[in-house]
């Protein structure tokens, strides 16, 4: 060892200056830990109000739901298991229910996403009354739901504002919203109340997409059908997914 001490001392290196340098990087190894500790802990304290507002508003319901539904009564908190779950598949206002449900997503769902492009492509192009239009379609967003849902009324009662247009034009009455009929005007009221917040959504994803992208398709014979579905549809598919 004293000989590879002596070498190491005849070509200007000290053992000493080796140690020191072992506990330099240790050192900084050490500070450089802390900091990333300390922008950890950091970020949870930042992130702490938010978690706790989704632990008491969110998570703690969903566990009290969760228990209730597993006990026969809030009273006697005896457990039963899955048994309310069976109960209420048997029931038949449920199944209805659930069938009305999935009827309504099937078909208004796609409806309000095919609607609501259409309109900002249409929106976006040139077309005479344009801010007229958009007014329209956005006046929706700015009425409460609880106003919404009685004009509704209104209009679609057996005495309402559709039945008297459609007397007039030779058809009968028709019960919309005790009849099987409900479901259309169930499908209108959504559509009309959302597709313009769907509409601006739209809009943006086609403000982002590229110019230059859009005016080379053009020099190059593009159609516009096909720089839709080619160009547009693409950059639209996050929006369309949300």
């Amino acid at each position: 060892m004293s000989k590879k001490i002596q070498t190491e001392a005849k070509n200007g290196f000290h053992p000493g200056e080796k140690l020191n340098s072992i506990l330099r990087k240790n050192a900084a190894g050490k500070r450089q830990l802390t900091r990333s500790q300390k922008s950890k802990i950091g970020s949870w304290i930042f992130l702490s109000p938010s978690i706790t507002g989704v632990l008491i508003f969110f998570g703690l319901p969903f566990c009290v739901v969760i228990y209730y539904a597993m006990v026969n009564n809030p009273i006697q908190h005896v457990f039963v298991g899955f048994h309310n779950f069976v109960r209420v598949w048997e029931n038949g206002a449920f199944r209805l229910a659930a069938y009305n449900t999935i009827r309504f997503s099937v078909v208004a769902v796609p409806l309000a996403v095919v609607l609501s492009m259409f309109l900002a492509v249409v929106m976006e192009s040139r077309i005479p009354f344009k801010s007229q239009f958009r007014t329209f379609f956005l006046s929706p967003m700015m009425v409460p739901v609880a106003s919404v849902v009685l004009i509704w009324q209104v209009l679609f009662h057996y005495n309402g504002l559709v039945n008297e247009w459609m007397m007039a034009i030779g058809q009968s009455k028709i019960d919309w919203l005790k009849s099987d009929h409900a479901q259309i005007a169930i499908v209108l009221l959504f559509l009309w109340k959302n597709l313009g917040y769907n509409m601006i959504l739209f809009m943006a994803a086609l403000s982002s997409v590229p110019k230059d992208i859009l005016e080379v398709a053009r020099l190059e014979s593009a159609t516009e059908m096909q720089i839709f579905w080619k160009i547009k549809l693409r950059y639209l598919s996050s929006t369309i997914c949300l």
